[in-house]
């Protein structure tokens, strides 16, 4: 089965977080994606990535992108080519009411106290805190895990770290998935995908052709099933991508 389309995630595979982008391998990228229009050995590139959507779309911007992209993890659905947006229908009136109190709450005992922090305020169906202070990170998660659990339920706590996002039960990069298949005309089975962390887990499952770049978490190296590559971060996104090209060139070749 043919690779129909490359989805990969931003943070710790396409750039690493407070580093600058590799501009060089952006580039390699931005003409594999132009050739894909082409070249049927060439998948198309898109995005699956717990980012906001300005974010996302400038990196989708810089690789040329055209086909929709999902952000926040599954909770949006983008084009740049039609400039459609569509939110993840998976989040119920209830965890909306949570997102705008769990919100509020966070801004109000933590973001305005820790100077530290940064919230991400274009974030809508997460919330968001990022800090290059993991040892913050790692107590703010021990302050805000049994408050969600008592007064939030349908919320969810994810730890990175550097990051904590509280985001909707049942909407995770597995629905982001389903929404990016849904719009893109293919199967799961279908699609290649490169991720690095527990947050990219529920993706990973799901596809045809999974990859983890050297600097996965331990979470994902051990999950099985993913192809562990010999690079870190953009470069492992490299190796994937001409893996799939050479996959593809088989059945080029049969047809």
């Amino acid at each position: 089965m043919p690779v129909r389309l490359f989805v990969t995630d931003i943070d710790g595979c396409l750039a690493e977080p407070f580093r600058p982008f590799d501009w060089a391998a952006f580039q390699r990228l931005r003409a594999w994606q132009r050739r894909a229009r082409s070249d049927p050995r060439y998948p198309p590139i898109t995005l699956l990535t717990g980012r906001p959507l300005p974010y996302a779309e400038a990196v989708a911007q810089a690789l040329d992108l055209e086909g929709p992209f999902v952000f926040e993890s599954g909770g949006g659905l983008f084009s740049l080519h039609t400039y459609q947006l569509e939110w993840a229908r998976s989040i119920s009136p209830e965890q909306w009411r949570q997102l705008e109190e769990a919100r509020a709450w966070v801004l109000e005992t933590y973001v305005v106290r820790e100077s530290a922090l940064f919230y991400e305020y274009s974030k809508r169906t997460q919330i968001g805190l990022v800090s290059p202070d993991t040892a913050l990170i790692e107590r703010l998660e021990s302050q805000m895990r049994p408050v969600v659990a008592e007064r939030f339920p349908d919320l969810l706590l994810h730890r990175t770290p550097i990051s904590l996002d509280l985001v909707a039960r049942g909407t995770d990069k597995g629905t982001g998935l389903e929404l990016l298949c849904q719009a893109w005309g293919v199967k799961p089975k279908e699609v290649a995908y490169i991720g690095d962390s527990s947050g990219d887990l529920p993706a990973l499952k799901r596809v045809g052709f999974a990859f983890a770049p050297e600097n996965a978490s331990e979470s994902v190296r051990t999950a099985g099933g993913i192809r562990l590559l010999s690079a870190p971060s953009v470069e492992a996104v490299e190796m994937a991508y001409r893996w799939c090209v050479i996959h593809n060139g088989a059945f080029v070749k049969s047809t």
